[in-house]
């Protein structure tokens, strides 16, 4: 039996992880770990097709013991993928990954760059990839002002639409601006504000041909972030695009397989991206029902050293989010 270790497996992220997953041939053949640091989580309620589930509680990532229990946990229990289903544990995972390289997600370089929204702008930038205008904001000063409105404010290492200002003038701007002095913000980044349709797109590099897939999920967002709904597409100008942007981290060796979300709009000029994730998403299992299982194109990366060629992605297939309870 093959042993599969989500972490944070109660999250938004975890719990897609967890039903994509469910989707492969090989679930039957999988002892499932969830770890949470939660008493009661919502994955300690999930009824799976795995082979066999486990329920462990652990320490937060932000504490030191995080990097040690994980490793122990690994060895015990002889792990042989782990799946990062937080943000907060993917910066300590992927560097872990440079101890063990049995973790679903990318390099530490590219997680710690598309976690900084100012150095993936300035990378894209200077890669001659058109990217939505980004200003550095330091402890609420402003690199120079925008000459154009609206714009959007946003702390510079940030997920799920968190504390997000929509500024459309430049009194709007100082009052945001003060509020991230008297908040004591460290970093935060003023960006041009994107007019046009929204796309999510999912991008797999495989580690074994190099092959480069692509997902384009033309959305409608939820107020946290999340996709509500969606339906999928194609576009040779949007994945012509996607294919710059994954050009532009490999030529800086910033990337080396594995999966990255993009977010864009598609503007009078063309895409423009927002907003990268160096990891996997909430939307995995839509993606994985829609033909595109990134989840298990690691598992046969990590687990069975081999490469993934079952992507293929449908076309015109939508879908609406809707949420659930657990009752006992």
């Amino acid at each position: 039996m093959y042993k599969v270790l989500i972490t944070g497996a109660g999250s938004v992220m975890g719990q897609s992880i967890y039903k994509a997953l469910s989707q492969s041939e090989w679930a039957t053949d999988i002892d499932i770990y969830f770890l949470n640091s939660l008493q009661d989580p919502a994955a300690f309620r999930f009824s799976s097709n795995f082979h066999s589930q486990t329920n462990i509680i652990g320490p937060l990532a932000k504490e030191a013991s995080y990097i040690s229990f994980i490793d122990n946990f690994v060895i015990e229990n002889k792990i042989d993928i782990i799946y990062p289903g937080t943000q907060h544990e993917l910066f300590k995972l992927s560097q872990y990954r440079q101890t063990r390289d049995i973790v679903a997600c990318p390099l530490e370089t590219t997680v710690n760059l598309t976690i900084n929204k100012y150095m993936t702008a300035k990378l894209l930038h200077s890669s001659g990839v058109p990217v939505a205008r980004t200003i550095r904001i330091e402890g609420g000063g402003i690199d120079k002002y925008p000459s154009q409105y609206p714009v959007v404010v946003k702390p510079n290492k940030s997920s799920a639409s968190r504390n997000v200002h929509i500024c459309n003038s430049l009194n709007e701007l100082n009052t945001v601006l003060d509020l991230i002095k008297h908040k004591n913000v460290s970093s935060a980044v003023c960006q041009e504000y994107l007019k046009g349709e929204e796309y999510t797109c999912g991008i797999y590099l495989d580690k074994y041909s190099n092959l480069e897939t692509q997902i384009i999920l033309k959305r409608e967002l939820a107020g946290d972030g999340s996709s509500l709904s969606g339906t999928t597409v194609k576009s040779r100008e949007i994945s012509n695009y996607l294919t710059k942007v994954i050009a532009s981290f490999t030529a800086e060796k910033a990337f080396d397989y594995g999966h990255i979300n993009v977010q864009l709009r598609c503007t009078d000029d063309g895409p423009k991206l927002f907003e990268i994730n160096g990891r996997l998403s909430s939307t995995e299992t839509i993606k994985a029902t829609f033909g595109f299982n990134s989840v298990e194109a690691y598992f046969y990366n990590i687990v069975l050293h081999k490469e993934y060629d079952k992507f293929n992605p449908n076309l015109n297939a939508s879908f609406i989010r809707y949420y659930d309870e657990i009752y006992f």
